[in-house]
């Protein structure tokens, strides 16, 4: 059989307390007990209908706040959003969450290292290697 036996949002209702950016999670769960969740941002708008604030998560600042073997994947998600990209690499048996982000003119990737329990094993960031607009390839 199959089919859904419940979805649960840990929060439904917002207050004048909690205008802006809130995260909220979803629990599904399916007739033969299997369960998922997954998170999002719920912005909660002023009284006129308008954004009150809002912040650029990817910034050398706010990476430098990565806590390596005590963040969790939800505080990635928390943090950062979801990620462009989820790649692997031989030698690391989690993921590598993958951003992309902009340092003033210079376009940079993040990369977070996730075991497959979920904790932030490290991360790294670089310079994206972008074709040389001077260079003719042909």
């Amino acid at each position: 059989a199959c089919g859904l036996q419940s979805l649960v949002l840990d929060e439904q209702n917002f207050n004048c307390y909690e205008v802006g950016a809130n995260t909220v999670t979803l629990t599904v769960t399916d007739v033969n007990g299997n369960v998922a969740s997954c998170t999002a941002t719920v912005t909660v708008l002023d009284a006129a209908g308008r954004v009150v604030g809002r912040y650029e998560a990817l910034t050398e600042a706010n990476l430098a706040r990565i806590a390596a073997d005590q963040w969790t994947r939800d505080d990635v998600l928390r943090e950062f959003g979801r990620p462009a990209r989820v790649q692997g690499v031989h030698n690391f048996k989690g993921e590598i969450w993958v951003w992309r982000y902009a340092d003033g003119p210079t376009w940079r990737l993040l990369f977070i290292d996730i075991d497959p329990q979920g904790t932030v094993r490290g991360w790294s960031a670089g310079d994206e290697p972008l074709p040389d607009a001077d260079f003719d390839t042909r």
